[in-house]
């Protein structure tokens, strides 16, 4: 028997990431991925039947709520450095999207920076204390997104290195994020050197 493809949308795929994401997630016959992308920057991709691109405001609730019918998991790699504003129009546009469809899964990726200056081992228990800019901005968004009614529908994945053993880091853990057993795990936190 055939397996079903799992359906997976992803904000940020034309960015660094979500370029190279695309390409390991792609080697997995089962996934069938919606990327939305906001600008020229994607590259092009082999023509292949488990990719879509699509186009729309992610800052309108609407269009977010649309773009992410019939999917099972929401990878958010979105971020705009230069536009806090947005980046929170989106987190809350997200929550609302959580809210309103209960079969659908967000991983959020952000980072291990919200740790800023914490030595060793951090997990899940360790109080975050963000201290640049960019630590604060992205734990706003890990707490707006946490406002959902259904804390079990998110998932965030703070990673501290994108490419990791042999270039896998982020890669690895989103994939196993991807299934259903580890998907009952509140909270990923990875180790920071």
């Amino acid at each position: 028997m055939k397996e079903k493809k799992i359906n997976v949308f992803i904000t940020g795929g034309s960015g660094f990431i979500g370029n190279k994401l695309i390409d390991f997630l792609l080697k997995d016959p089962n996934l069938y991925l919606k990327v939305h992308v906001n600008n020229s920057k994607i590259r092009n991709f082999p023509k292949d039947s488990n990719i879509e691109f699509v186009y729309g405001n992610i800052s309108d609730p609407e269009n977010l709520i649309y773009l992410t019918k019939d999917t099972e998991f929401f990878i958010n790699l979105a971020y705009d450095k230069f536009n806090l504003k947005n980046n929170i129009k989106i987190a809350k546009n997200i929550v609302k999207v959580i809210n309103s469809q209960t079969n659908l899964n967000l991983l959020h990726i952000s980072t291990a920076d919200v740790y800023d200056g914490q030595k060793g081992i951090i997990n899940d228990l360790r109080i975050p204390k963000p201290i640049s800019k960019y630590s604060k901005e992205k734990y706003q968004i890990e707490e707006i997104l946490n406002t959902a009614n259904n804390k079990k529908q998110i998932k965030i994945l703070r990673i501290s290195e994108v490419f990791g053993t042999n270039g896998y880091g982020i890669y690895c853990h989103i994939n196993r994020c991807l299934k259903w057993q580890i998907w009952q795990i509140r909270l990923f936190v990875f180790f920071k050197k």
